[in-house]
């Protein structure tokens, strides 16, 4: 029997919006078995069993929950310390086993089957079985959709009146796929309970000025909230005007709570509103994981109360969320203003700078959807929120301010594929993964800044240096279309400013399509409209920034903006504009990005321009290699590992590289001339399989000029990476860069076929003619976690 696999235990969200504990079963859970099973209606009881069973025998019991997690291995899912669904399966041979389970019938038709089945094929696939075989019955229509819309390739027959069904375990294309669409529907559905509740506890609310939980309920009134304020305080008759109770027990059905009680009196705030069948809870307080060991144990229990209740936490130590929706119109938060309606979905982890940058997006005249400060991000994180925007028709633009990241490899996959058609912006915190501020949860990175910086980069966000850059392109996205590609054009009447934009092009790497074009005596939009329409007309050209300084008669901006307001619609062309006619460093005047300062209007251009390289080349999802030989590649490590040895010789390395497609021929020494690159991918215990490649050289080593990117990789992303070394054309030109880019795509890919690789150097590769050489060395993890990582499952 194998140790309880702890890394087995999940909390995953349904399709309802709440979440429900996943773990392997237990000897403890027996009693709870029994109570599950006699709370099965008779006809789940007939499907499961194909017969009537109104309880189970004392040797049914020791049989269900005593498992070995090998051969027999179970899952329950926990619903406020009941059983409210199994899922397990018998190893029937060496290969197959037989997979069944069953659900409370209240909990069917939630996805919870489905969830069932990751889960256990993933610890399947752990253990050895390689197929699963189950017999249903013809009329039991659920279960029978659950296995066909999985992904899997099913095979059924039918006889003696039951459906046989079998298929092979191992992950597809298309299950990953199902997988992913069901998380994504499953968390934004989580997040959108959150934003759209129809009654709202304030625990802690009293009427005295000053009062915390007072204010709360003060912005849902003036927020416009038009459902249920229920404020809750153990003496308090009324909080303006609206009666209080002394608790939750007797206040009916109740959608979300916001506590506002010290830290040691949240618990058992938290208990009563859970009598009230609360979906959602906004910890307000601080007093948890920011406040040393005591308080982490507090927040780690309250987040493990909240997870057994399928209730999503806010928080602790959270300023609120807010929907400005006009349908919900929700200020859940300690903001004092509600914010104008806009496009603009807005995360931040600090509630301080949360509340700031709100003010500072007012002074631009942003508008935002929704935003939430999460505070110490216990359980609802930036990732959440970036399921729920993604499907969000109210946001075009998401902006991120995170401190910390808790799953940083599913923020990559979720970024690389909304940052396709929402641009996704964040404020570059420095050292984000490796000093982590108090209260926040997340596995250490062994990865450097700079290796961090890249990987997430080439994801897709687009990274700034400071709040008001962030602040100043989300206007621009705001208020403009998205660029079709990178050609900037600038127009002006300044020959001083025109050099200044052209200098600031230069120095952050942003090339101009067209100008600068110099119109010296131009003072009105009439003046300037034949060129800005000729430009804008050109196909190089995707976007326009017009800079005009006013005459001693004074300036005619608001024409000239609206002219270019106008040729910019005409031509679905985004156009900004340098003008001084006001004292703010930004702001959206007559619906165009305006900008005080040059320098700031041409980094905005410039980040727009990188946006669409990244979009160019490298939003593509990841794709397998056609011909590689896995059998080969999992005998030599099987071989290895048998010999208790976790390094393989020279000669099983080249021989693993070569049925993975990266063949390697001895090149003599005197053949070798030049440089070459060193491409390496280890396993970093928050971001997953990682591949560096820089040039073998000793200069290029101290630059630290390597290029990092995740496994695995799409072609498109390995040729970016060898693009990107800035020694690159020591080595060789675009022949050499293709033959560099199709090793590193190969090697990527190496993780999915052999997770017990955990370290590959290729040392020195070298390509001359049709023959490659390097110095190779790979070293394997006889303990990896197997257990495949895109379950579904909530960050931790």
């Amino acid at each position: 029997m194998a140790d309880y696999p702890i890394e087995w235990e999940a909390d995953v969200v349904l399709s309802n919006g709440r979440p429900v504990n996943l773990r392997p079963i237990t000897p403890d859970d027996t009693d709870r078995m029994q109570a599950f099973h006699k709370s099965l209606s008779p006809e789940t009881i007939y499907f499961r069993y194909f017969t009537s069973k109104p309880f189970l025998s004392e040797r049914e019991l020791e049989h269900l929950t005593h498992v070995d997690y090998v051969d027999r291995v179970a899952f329950v899912a926990i619903v406020n310390d009941e059983i409210v669904g199994v899922g397990r399966y018998e190893r029937l041979n060496e290969s197959d086993a037989e997979i069944a389970f069953t659900i409370r019938d209240e909990y069917q038709g939630r996805g919870l089957g489905s969830v069932f089945l990751e889960h256990l094929a993933a610890a399947a696939r752990d253990r050895g079985v390689s197929r699963f075989v189950a017999e249903v019955l013809p009329e039991n229509r659920r279960m029978i959709n659950t296995f066909k819309e999985a992904g899997y390739t099913i095979a059924q027959r039918y006889e003696d009146h039951v459906l046989a069904i079998s298929f092979a375990v191992a992950s597809t294309e298309e299950s990953r796929a199902v997988s992913l669409a069901r998380e994504h529907r499953a968390e934004a559905r989580s997040v959108n309970l959150l934003m759209t509740p129809t009654s709202v506890a304030v625990i802690g609310a009293s009427d005295r000025p000053g009062n915390v939980g007072r204010e709360l309920v003060e912005n849902l009134m003036h927020g416009g909230f038009k459902g249920r304020i229920i404020p809750i305080h153990p003496q308090a008759v009324s909080v303006l005007g609206i009666p209080c109770l002394s608790s939750l027990r007797d206040a009916g059905h109740v959608d979300m709570a916001i506590v506002a009680v010290p830290a040691r009196q949240v618990a058992a705030a938290v208990a009563d509103a859970a009598l009230a069948g609360i979906s959602g809870l906004i910890v307000i307080g601080r007093g948890f994981g920011d406040a040393g060991a005591e308080g982490m144990r507090l927040q780690a229990d309250l987040l493990a109360f909240c997870r057994t209740q399928g209730i999503r936490l806010v928080g602790p130590n959270a300023l609120g969320l807010i929907n400005t929706d006009p349908d919900a119109e929700m200020n859940a938060s300690l903001a004092p203003s509600m914010p104008r309606q806009g496009s603009i979905g807005f995360f931040s982890q600090s509630g301080a700078l949360g509340g700031s940058i709100l003010s500072r997006l007012e002074q631009r005249g942003l508008g935002v959807s929704s935003f939430v400060s999460a505070g110490n991000r216990a359980d609802v994180s930036g990732n959440d929120l970036l399921q729920y925007w993604e499907s969000d028709e109210r946001t075009r633009t998401i902006l991120l301010y995170l401190e910390s990241f808790g799953n940083p490899r599913k923020f990559a996959r979720l970024v690389r594929r909304i940052a396709a058609t929402k641009p996704v912006l964040m404020v570059q915190v420095g050292g984000a993964g490796l000093n982590l501020p108090s209260g926040h949860r997340a596995e250490r990175t062994r990865l450097s800044e700079h290796a961090m910086d890249d990987v997430l980069q080439a994801s897709g966000p687009i990274v700034l240096g400071s709040i008001d850059e962030m602040l100043n392109l989300a206007g621009v996205l705001d208020s403009q279309p998205l660029p079709a590609g990178t050609g900037i054009a600038v127009v002006g009447n300044s020959e001083a400013l025109m050099v200044l934009a052209g200098n600031a092009a230069y120095r952050i790497g942003c090339d101009l399509a067209a100008g600068p074009i110099t119109l010296p005596t131009v003072q009105d939009s009439e003046g300037y409209r034949p060129a800005v329409r000729r430009v804008l007309e050109e196909d190089r050209v995707d976007a326009l920034l017009l800079i005009h300084t006013p005459g001693t008669s004074g300036s005619r901006d608001r024409e000239i903006r609206e002219m270019m307001l106008e040729e910019g619609h005409a031509v679905a062309k985004p156009v900004l504009a340098v003008m001084q006619d006001s004292n703010v460093s930004f702001c959206i005047a007559d619906g165009v990005p305006t900008f005080l300062d040059v320098e700031d209007a041409v980094s905005a251009l410039g980040s727009l321009q990188r946006f669409e390289h990244w979009r160019e080349t490298l939003s593509d999802d990841p794709e397998p290699p056609e011909v590689v030989d896995v059998e080969r590649i999992e005998q030599i490590i099987s071989d290895a590992l048998g010999r208790g040895d976790q390094h393989l010789s020279e000669r099983e390395a080249r021989e693993l590289l070569t049925a993975a497609g990266l063949p390697l021929q001895a090149i003599p020494t005197a053949g070798l001339v030049g440089r070459g690159c060193t491409l390496t991918l280890v396993m970093d215990p928050q971001f997953g399989p990682v591949c560096g490649i820089g040039v073998a050289d000793p200069i290029a080593a101290v630059l630290d000029d390597i290029v990092y990117r995740l496994a695995p990789m799409h072609p498109n992303h390995a040729a970016d990476a060898v693009a990107s070394m800035r020694a690159f054309p020591l080595v060789g030109g675009e022949q050499l860069a293709a033959s560099y880019s199709e090793y590193l795509y190969q090697l990527s890919w190496l993780p999915e076929w052999a997770p017990e690789i955990s370290l590959v150097s290729l040392a020195d590769l070298r390509f001359v003619g049709d023959q490659r050489s390097a110095s190779v060395s790979i070293t394997l993890d006889p303990n990896p976690q197997v257990f495949d990582p895109r379950v579904r499952r909530m960050a931790g």
